[in-house]
């Protein structure tokens, strides 16, 4: 995709012609080319929500809950 939109913001094809060659839809390379961010930036963009822990609090948790499995044994 990122190869797709370059082509076409350099002007080397047109949107239909980038969606053909490159598979991607022309809708999505329209956008893409119409955004004012880079290219790599938006594709980088990490989707779904956010951890609700850190991983140091999740390593805390976890840690937790082995030591309160381990004494429920006893």
């Amino acid at each position: 995709m990122v190869r797709a939109v370059q082509a076409v913001k350099n002007k080397e094809m047109g949107y239909q012609k980038a969606s053909q060659i490159f598979q991607v839809p022309k809708g999505t390379i329209e956008r893409y080319v119409k955004d004012a961010r880079s290219v790599h930036e938006l594709v980088s963009t990490s989707l779904g929500r956010k951890p609700a822990l850190t991983c140091e609090m999740e390593k805390m948790l976890a840690e937790y809950c082995i030591q309160m499995e381990k004494s429920s044994m006893d």
